[in-house]
């Protein structure tokens, strides 16, 4: 892992510091604290958290760790931040592959509501059209198809591509046309 941390000397209290601890604070303070909370942090994560999921929830453990271990001796942690986890690449490559399984299986159950929500388009459609047809039956009566093929005979009449029209020629009465393209 590779991690920085931002830490301060507490200004009122840098006197005491290097009285007490030196001038190499940085290592024998926070140095060995970082090294011991990310130890003991990270041994609670899976090593797909850590490569993915769950890293700023690690880093923000690891600061409280280390806070709480400094904090009273003269220094601020200000935040810490991980960079890079490196990970074995047998260890990376199962862990990319099983996001890449997880992705796939995502998508094909995003592909499977998908064709149950157009079958269930395609069924409202389909009752739709059966009710529009069971209405379109009941008002049918020989009188309505007979007006509506009077509507037709004069919408050809007047249509330039209608060369001739026998009035009464067809098997209900109505006209049939000859010599129409």
């Amino acid at each position: 892992m590779d991690a920085s941390v931002r830490w301060r000397p507490k200004a009122d209290e840098l006197a005491l510091l290097h009285k007490e601890i030196g001038l190499n604070y940085y290592q024998r303070i926070v140095q060995p604290e970082l090294r011991s909370a990310i130890r003991e942090i990270v041994a609670q994560f899976t090593p797909e958290e850590l490569y993915s999921s769950r890293r700023m929830e690690l880093q923000e453990l690891i600061v409280q760790r280390v806070r709480e271990a400094v904090g009273q001796r003269y220094i601020e942690i200000d935040a810490i931040l991980i960079r890079d986890i490196r990970l074995p690449d047998q260890i990376r490559q199962a862990i990319e592959n099983k996001l890449q399984e997880e992705q796939e299986a995502e998508r094909y159950e995003f592909t499977i509501i998908k064709e149950r929500l157009e079958a269930q388009r395609k069924k409202i459609e389909a009752e739709g059209e059966a009710e529009f047809q069971r209405i379109i039956t009941q008002s049918l009566t020989a009188q309505f198809l007979r007006f509506k093929g009077i509507e037709a005979t004069l919408s050809l009449a007047e249509s330039s591509n209608t060369k001739t029209i026998v009035i009464g020629g067809g098997q209900d009465g109505l006209p049939l046309i000859l010599g129409g393209n």
